[in-house]
């Protein structure tokens, strides 16, 4: 756990980065709670962000700051082993296996669930592009060069039906 406070806490590192790194950690025999610790600290802390709080805070502050960090990473991480140990879990054996754990079910009503929140956002887009589309191909029909009329979609739609659906002149022919 010093080694990885020694390695995370210079390294310019974000969490999406490290979120892999410390699984390779883990596949190569690295203790989960050690792993914890390089994804808390290297996030957390770099040499960019140090010299900066060293200037806004001061060097104490500063050094309050990195000990604190390091101090309830390492907690942290010795109080993950401890669960581990507890429960008799072998991290490298449980690594992608999670699949295995979500009942089938689960995964696919899972499944069903992101479709059904993607289906709004997508239709949306799609309906836009083809509504741009259409709108550029009736600018030129009717022979219209103003911008008004074909290039924001809002006004357009305006131009095109109101919420009554009533055809509407908008004054560009």
């Amino acid at each position: 756990m010093l080694l990885m406070l020694v390695i995370g806490i210079p390294l310019y590192i974000c969490a999406t980065a490290s979120t892999p790194i410390a699984a390779a950690f883990i596949l190569k025999g690295v203790s989960p709670g050690t792993a914890l610790v390089f994804l808390l600290v290297g996030p957390a802390t770099n040499i960019t962000s140090l010299s900066v709080l060293v200037g806004l805070l001061g060097k104490r502050a500063t050094t309050l700051y990195l000990a604190s960090i390091a101090m309830v990473s390492v907690l942290c991480g010795l109080l993950l082993d401890a669960i581990y140990l507890h429960m008799g879990i072998s991290a490298v054996a449980s690594v992608g296996q999670a699949a295995e754990i979500i009942p089938a079910p689960v995964q696919l009503a899972s499944v069903l669930f992101l479709i059904a929140i993607s289906i709004k956002p997508i239709w949306r887009s799609v309906r836009l592009s083809l509504l741009k589309i259409y709108i550029k191909k009736q600018a030129s029909d009717c022979g219209c060069s103003s911008e008004e009329c074909s290039v924001p979609v809002l006004h357009s739609l305006n131009c095109l039906h109101h919420h009554d659906h009533k055809k509407v002149d908008c004054g560009c022919k």
